[in-house]
C-alpha cells in the first residue's frame, strides 16, 4: 500500500478529508465535528481515499502552524513522531509537502514520555541539553506544496461550512 500511496500525485484525486472520527481536536476544538469524504464518486479508488485521509490529517496540522509560526524564530523546526506516521514514509513526505517546511523524523522510542520527562526536570532545574535523537528529513517539494494550499483553502471552506458555520 505504501509503494501506491507514494506512486499518486499530490491532491490529484478530487477528495476531500475532514478527518474527526473522534471529533475535532487543534485548532478548532469542535467536539461535535464529524469525518466527511466529499466528492467521492463511483471512481473512486480506496487507495484515493487512504491518500486524502493522509492529506486531510496534514492539513490541520498546517493550520496549527500557521498559527505557531508567527510566534516562533524562522529557523524553527518540526520534529515528527507517532508510529503511524512514523511507519510511513509516504506520509511524512506529505507532511513536509503541507507544511512547506523540512519534516525530521523522530528517532525517540517514546517522544511523548520523553517530553514529560525533559519538561518535568526543567521544573526542577535539573534540565540538561540533550537534543533527541532523529532520524530522516524530509525535504518539501515546492511544486507539490502548491497543489496542498490549493486542496487546503477548499478543506478550510467546506470546513466552515460544514462545521463551524
Amino acid at each position: 500500500m505504501e509503494a501506491e500511496l507514494a506512486r499518486l500525485d499530490p491532491a490529484a484525486h478530487g477528495l476531500t478529508v475532514l478527518p474527526f472520527v473522534a471529533g475535532e481536536r487543534a485548532p478548532g476544538w469542535q467536539d461535535q465535528a464529524r469525518a466527511s469524504l466529499i466528492d467521492f464518486t463511483l471512481n473512486t479508488r480506496p487507495i484515493e481515499i487512504m491518500r486524502a485521509g493522509l492529506e486531510g490529517v496534514a492539513y490541520r496540522f498546517a493550520l496549527i502552524q500557521q498559527r505557531l509560526a508567527p510566534h516562533l524564530p524562522p529557523d524553527y523546526q518540526i520534529i515528527a513522531s507517532g508510529s503511524g506516521l512514523l511507519n510511513s514514509p509516504t506520509w511524512l513526505q506529505i507532511m513536509a509537502d503541507v507544511l512547506g517546511r523540512p519534516l525530521i523524523a523522530s528517532a525517540e522510542k517514546e517522544a511523548t514520555s520523553r517530553g514529560v520527562a525533559v519538561l518535568a526536570l526543567e521544573a526542577l532545574g535539573l534540565a540538561q541539553d540533550r537534543p533527541a535523537a532523529t532520524a530522516k528529513i524530509y525535504q518539501p517539494n515546492d511544486e507539490h506544496h502548491a497543489h496542498y494550499q490549493e486542496a487546503l483553502k477548499k478543506q478550510v471552506e467546506l470546513y466552515n461550512k460544514l462545521i463551524a458555520g
